[in-house]
């Protein structure tokens, strides 16, 4: 359970919110836990290759984006972890 206070600070506010859900009967089905844990797999190594670019023209004296790289590399965490939360979940 979270609290905020939305008197304190300055207006308008902004709140993020995730939420995973998933239904036992889809566990149970063999190929739709696999297509989750191959897309997490792929989208996290496009979200590898992206970071590494990044990082190598910035390394190279071309413009780069901290924010960006970090956004990058916390987006390939999520989808790793992602997958493998559903890969235990899978039993």
């Amino acid at each position: 359970m979270f609290n905020f206070k939305l008197t304190v600070g300055a207006f308008p506010k902004t709140f993020v919110a995730f939420v995973f859900l998933v239904e036992k009967d889809l566990l149970r089905n063999s190929d739709f836990v696999n297509a989750v844990i191959v897309f997490c797999v792929a989208a996290g190594a496009a979200l590898a290759a992206i970071s590494i670019g990044m990082i190598t023209v910035g390394m190279l004296g071309g413009p780069a984006s901290v924010p960006m790289i970090l956004g990058v590399l916390v987006a390939e965490f999520l989808l790793g972890a992602g997958a493998s939360v559903i890969s235990k979940m899978r039993g």
